[in-house]
């Protein structure tokens, strides 16, 4: 009875420590900017590539609709955007690149980009594109949102 009781005791005793040390140790860790499930153990999170072909997809048809684009160029289009976040997505991602080597191959991107649609839209167009894509279209859907309210508003 009495190894019982003293083994119960020792057992209680190391759980009790190490539950102590881990909230210690735990603290500590949050203290130096440590998030749950990171630190020490060598896993790496990496974030996920967006999809470039989806992407391609909302954007051409969104810009389409916002510049009167007919459904031949704006297949022409989406190939072009799939293309171009294809190599966007890989140099934005690369954890071997600097961020100066990341800036010039992005600018290269956007360039080729450019070039690209020149031979089928009219300078204005691809002007318009290479602004939608540098404001973004999470933006351009805000601002068609409000240009919709404010027509709705009018006519009531």
């Amino acid at each position: 009875m009495r190894f019982y009781k003293i083994s119960l005791l020792s057992v209680l005793l190391v759980f009790g420590v190490h539950t102590l040390v881990a909230q210690v140790g735990g603290s500590a860790r949050s203290q130096r900017g440590y998030g749950a499930g990171q630190g020490g153990s060598g896993i790496s999170y990496e974030a996920e590539k967006p999809n470039a072909a989806e992407r391609a997809q909302e954007n051409a048809n969104l810009y389409a609709e916002e510049l009167e684009i007919d459904a031949f160029k704006k297949e022409v289009l989406k190939n072009y955007l799939k293309d171009y976040y294809v190599e966007k997505f890989d140099v934005a991602y690369s954890t071997t690149l600097t961020s100066i080597e990341k800036q010039t191959q992005l600018d290269i991107a956007k360039v080729k980009f450019e070039k690209q649609m020149a031979p089928v839209f009219l300078e204005e167009t691809v002007s318009q594109i290479l602004a939608f894509e540098d404001i973004g279209a999470a933006k351009i859907k805000k601002e068609k949102k409000k240009r919709k309210k404010k027509k709705n508003k009018g006519k009531a």
